[in-house]
């Protein structure tokens, strides 16, 4: 069983932060400027992790992990990676994807395979919840989903950085 003393606090900021990352990329994905989409998927990704932890109730990691990542320490890390290398789109996507595959080298090292799959799938449940918060619409809101092309394709490059297949 994987808990946060198996961390250093360093390690720890990477795992909790991992799915308020994929979660801000994701809403970066689709912000065309709408207030009110952006404001759906601000709000998806506050209530995401409570939400999709109940899915993962017997995964160690993840409800160790839960009481920090909605903490107001990991929204900062929202800030604080908004902000990286400019907060240019592409560059908040390469850095997401970065942590992503740090987060899977370090999961693979501290954690049983189990708990750290389990983790990786939480993260990548989370980014699932908040693309599906707002439904797109392709043309006068005709054939729009609730995933968009660039939000599955973004959540399909977490979940390769993670090293696990996307469902």
């Amino acid at each position: 069983m994987t808990t946060k003393q198996d961390f250093t606090a360093d390690e720890w900021r990477l795992v909790t932060g991992a799915p308020w990352a994929v979660g801000l990329a994701v809403i970066l994905a689709e912000d065309q400027g709408r207030r009110r989409a952006t404001k759906k998927e601000l709000d998806a990704l506050a209530a995401a992790p409570v939400q999709v932890a109940a899915t993962f109730a017997g995964n160690a990691l993840v409800q160790a992990a839960l009481p920090d990542i909605v903490s107001h320490a990991a929204a900062e890390q929202v800030k604080a990676h908004s902000r990286e290398k400019g907060a240019v789109e592409q560059e908040i996507y390469t850095a997401t994807l970065d942590r992503c595959r740090r987060l899977a080298a370090l999961l693979h090292d501290k954690a049983p395979y189990g708990e750290a799959d389990g983790y990786k799938r939480f993260v990548v449940a989370i980014g699932d919840a908040v693309a599906g918060a707002f439904a797109d619409a392709e043309f006068l809101g005709i054939g729009g989903g609730t995933v968009s092309a660039r939000e599955r394709k973004l959540l399909s490059a977490v979940a390769d950085a993670l090293g696990i297949d996307a469902e």
